[in-house]
């Protein structure tokens, strides 16, 4: 269950915009500040906290509806 709950993660990820994708990996997974990402990608720091927050909103809704279709499989069989 856990490789599958990885994998519909990753390919969220994947589904979301490159600049989306950079902030929130850099932030969320390899544990840079938000300075530091800011800096490294070189957008000012409101710009980056604003990527962050569009792509956790746009990875909620991926993961919700894989997990809604995952349901419904699930009540089908």
């Amino acid at each position: 269950v856990g490789s599958i709950a990885s994998r519909e993660i990753m390919d969220a990820l994947q589904a979301i915009s490159p600049d989306r994708r950079a902030a929130l990996v850099m932030v969320a997974i390899e544990g840079f500040s938000y300075a530091e990402a800011a800096n490294i990608l070189g957008v000012p720091a409101g710009t980056l906290m604003s990527r962050i927050a569009r792509g956790r909103e746009e990875l909620r809704g991926l993961l919700d509806d894989t997990a809604r279709r995952r349901s419904i499989r699930i009540v089908e069989k």
